[in-house]
């Protein structure tokens, strides 16, 4: 009984040895499953930080949708990240439910890996309550024959464009400047470029001219002919409109200088345009995700 107790226990012995050895002389390929673990779970990481880096361009204005149904990062290419890169991040503008699908692709290695969203864009009010009348002006307004001005006329000689415009001053030349939309001095009669367009001096129209959005011009606004604008005009300076010329939506005329509005000009106050004004301002816009796919 004794000889058996010993035999087995050399054996079991015998055994454990060979399992450390094999054990032992085999490390890479648990190594190897590992490192394969950490790659695929790098690409996933990867692949959602390049979703909430989409989001946030789209947020900022960097995203253009070319045919109006897909997009793309202005000027994007692959970036590293990690131990992986961000190869590409498309955007689908889903027309009949007005929500937006985000697609992230990202490689580590052997490994890639997709991710995607769907949000909808939500533009902030607390702004937009802030903004009642067709003209907030600190000086006086010269009408002359057949000049009107529908809604009404507040009173106030500074502007705070953390209560007005959600943002700052800073900001919104930062924006402005970024997207190509901040001039000095321009020529007359320049075009909006988009739907921003930041004036740093005087600006004059000498011929028809159009545009929506935020006007903002830091000087004087003279118009010597024709011009028809819908949305939020600042001023910073005075504001002298020729005949035939309208304005919908609302005007900031800041400081105590005199303005004029010319037989058969108007400025009419419209909500929904002044509204609509608010979609040139990202840092307005948040957004609610629907779905999320790791």
């Amino acid at each position: 009984m004794g000889k058996v107790t010993l035999i087995l226990a050399v054996l079991f012995i015998t055994i454990l040895i060979s399992f450390f050895i094999h054990f032992s002389e085999n490390p890479p390929i648990v190594a190897e499953l590992s490192s394969d673990n950490v790659e695929r779970s790098n690409a996933r990481n990867i692949s959602n930080f390049a979703l909430q880096y989409g989001i946030q361009q789209l947020l900022d204005g960097n995203v253009t949708f070319a045919d109006s149904t897909h997009g793309m990062i202005n000027d994007f290419s692959s970036f590293r990240s990690l131990e992986g890169y961000v190869d590409s991040i498309k955007f689908s503008n889903n027309t009949t439910t007005g929500t937006i699908t985000i697609e992230s692709f990202s490689r580590v290695g052997k490994y890639r890996h997709r991710s995607s969203a769907e949000i909808e864009i939500v533009l902030g009010t607390d702004a937009l309550s802030n903004i009642t009348a067709a003209i907030v002006t600190g000086g006086n307004i010269t009408l002359k024959a057949k000049s009107v001005i529908t809604g009404d006329i507040h009173v106030e000689t500074e502007l705070n464009f953390d209560e007005i415009l959600g943002m700052t001053r800073e900001n919104l030349i930062a924006h402005a400047q970024s997207i190509g939309a901040y001039f000095v001095n321009p020529p007359n009669s320049q075009a909006m470029t988009d739907s921003l367009m930041w004036v740093d001096g005087n600006f004059k129209i000498t011929n028809n001219w159009t545009g929506s959005g935020i006007l903002i011009v830091d000087g004087d606004l003279d118009v010597a002919a024709q011009m028809e604008f819908d949305g939020i005009l600042i001023v910073f300076g005075h504001l002298n409109m020729a005949a035939f010329s309208s304005i919908t939506g609302a005007v900031f005329i800041i400081g105590d200088e005199t303005s004029t509005l010319s037989s058969h000009s108007e400025i009419v106050f419209d909500a929904q345009v002044v509204s609509s004004s608010f979609s040139s301002l990202p840092s307005n816009a948040s957004y609610k995700i629907l779905y999320w796919r790791e």
